[in-house]
């Protein structure tokens, strides 16, 4: 075998020809390009030439285990987990194994399925979690998180193992996010969105549209899955709807238009992996201007 030849080498995994990456050869080649993008899809030999020879960016969605209307009570990380598989191309990254739980809302722990996990617990847990991934030489997460009670704990992690292992993090709520897209698809007026509603139902229909029971929400109504979601001036516990509508009277119940709904989530996703990659851009232009990180 010539040397030429021996520098390259060929290796098959699950019939597909993968270039033995060098960090010579690695250079310009995308996630994209790789027969699998998911961390728990690539063996360890492998991972460690796409990371960081290929990039050093990853996805990890984070969300959890409730009870919303009549979409899925994984509403919260099957979110996440589309809007990861739409942003890994454009923003370069590979997508972590996702968090599925995390602390719902204790409001809805009578309906059927809710799991909770305590605050601090999850906070450990994605605090460990992002700790592996600087380990392995990631050196920029993208959170997207797809539940509010996820959001303060996971802030506390990434700051964190931020100061510990200078991992830079961007933790990104969705429904906090762009929320002009939405209006600009449905629109009526501005409004904050609300839970198992418009902007929620929509994504889960751009995950899954089977998923979605239309025909239950006809039967039973949104006036009895759905209430006010603050502002009332009242607490109640438990819970005593699946669905919260926005403050705003009248706006968020949901729309079951599929194309529609595949437009916000691209639209949505597009304005994440630009964000992320500005956030990338300005981390780099800082850190080559201010001298070294004291460990």
């Amino acid at each position: 075998m010539s040397r030429a030849l021996r520098s390259v080498g060929i290796v098959i995994v699950a019939g597909v020809a993968w270039l033995a990456t060098s960090p010579a050869s690695a250079q310009g080649r995308r996630v994209t390009e790789l027969p699998a993008h998911k961390w728990e899809e690539i063996n360890w030999m492998r991972l460690k030439d796409i990371v960081p020879g290929v990039t050093d960016r990853a996805i990890l969605p984070i969300g959890t285990i409730e009870a919303h209307s009549v979409d899925p009570n994984g509403s919260d990380i099957l979110i996440p987990l589309k809007l990861a598989d739409l942003t890994y191309g454009p923003a370069n990254a590979l997508i972590a194994p996702p968090v599925y739980h995390g602390p719902s809302g204790q409001g809805l722990m009578d309906m059927a399925g809710t799991i909770r996990i305590r605050p601090a617990i999850f906070e450990e847990y994605v605090y460990d979690v992002l700790k592996g991934l600087a380990r392995w030489r990631i050196k920029n997460v993208l959170v997207v998180n797809g539940h509010g009670g996820n959001a303060e704990p996971a802030r506390r992690a990434a700051q964190r193992v931020y100061d510990e292992d200078g991992l830079r993090t961007m933790v990104v709520e969705w429904w906090n996010f762009r929320r002009d897209l939405s209006t600009k698809i449905w629109g009526g007026k501005p409004h904050t969105p609300g839970h198992g509603a418009l902007e929620e139902t929509a994504l889960n229909i751009a995950y899954n549209p089977k998923l979605i029971e239309r025909d239950l929400y006809d039967k039973v109504g949104g006036k009895e899955l759905g209430s006010q979601e603050g502002g009332t001036g009242f607490s109640v516990f438990p819970g005593i709807a699946s669905m919260g509508l926005p403050q705003e009277p009248g706006e968020g119940l949901p729309n079951f238009d599929v194309d529609k709904a595949n437009e916000y989530a691209r639209l949505l996703s597009a304005a994440m992996a630009e964000s992320f990659l500005e956030a990338i851009r300005r981390w780099d232009w800082i850190a080559s201007h201010h001298p070294s990180r004291p460990r």
